[in-house]
């Protein structure tokens, strides 16, 4: 089932984004890494569906993880935001989304593939496991293992002790 209308286009565009910014961590990157994917599915005439889009973009990003031998590949400490006085109000806001983004970049990275892919995407843990060939149980501990170091993480910056 291909997409055809200019929305369908834009949505799976978007859901693309979203998968290969969970894997490179960087908005240029992602944006690479979904114009190459698209690209070659449309050079093969590939069906324009989630799931052929979501193997080109895995593709692509393992080709160039392997390349770059890199796992996190921009350290969140090398990321400087400047906040003007509009966002002060909003600071709680912020300092949740750094800590979180903080707690997913210690992520390996098929820990961090798995938890976008079951959190934010929705599908369950037996299609992430036939998306990614896997075994379902590996795919439960992934995200098992993946959710603990997040929880533990955000509960040592807000000085909770951990169970």
């Amino acid at each position: 089932m291909g997409v055809t209308k200019t929305e369908d286009i834009a949505a799976l565009l978007q859901s693309g984004y979203r998968y290969a910014y969970s894997l490179v961590h960087d908005q240029y990157r992602a944006e690479d890494v979904l114009q190459e994917a698209w690209l070659a599915m449309l050079k093969a005439n590939g069906e324009q569906s989630k799931p052929y889009l979501f193997t080109a973009i895995r593709s692509r990003f393992l080709n160039i993880y392997k390349k770059e031998k890199l796992a996190p590949l921009i350290p969140l400490d090398d990321i400087t935001e400047t906040r003007d006085a509009s966002t002060e109000e909003n600071d709680s806001y912020y300092v949740d989304q750094y800590d979180l983004e903080d707690g997913l970049s210690l992520l390996r990275v098929v820990e961090r593939e798995t938890l976008f892919l079951v959190v934010v995407e929705g599908y369950t843990a037996q299609e992430v496991a036939d998306f990614t060939n896997q075994a379902r149980g590996t795919i439960l501990s992934l995200l098992h293992r993946a959710k603990k170091k997040v929880r533990k993480h955000l509960q040592n910056k807000n000085g909770q002790a951990t169970a």
